[in-house]
């Protein structure tokens, strides 16, 4: 896993109820908005993954 400070920043523009959506779901399970959006992005590349959807770069 990547430490905190060497994480890369990237500003990101989401519609407000995904937002609202992310807040939520992170206040739920105890996380970060960060951490919750982190989580459930590899989540879903570790789904397409192993679906062979993941794009070869």
């Amino acid at each position: 896993m990547i430490v905190k400070s060497d994480a890369p920043k990237y500003p990101l523009r989401i519609p407000l109820e995904v937002k609202l959506a992310i807040e939520k779901s992170a206040k739920e399970n105890g996380r970060s908005i960060n951490t919750e959006m982190v989580m459930r992005l590899v989540d879903s590349l570790r789904r397409d993954s192993s679906k062979g959807n993941l794009a070869k770069s």
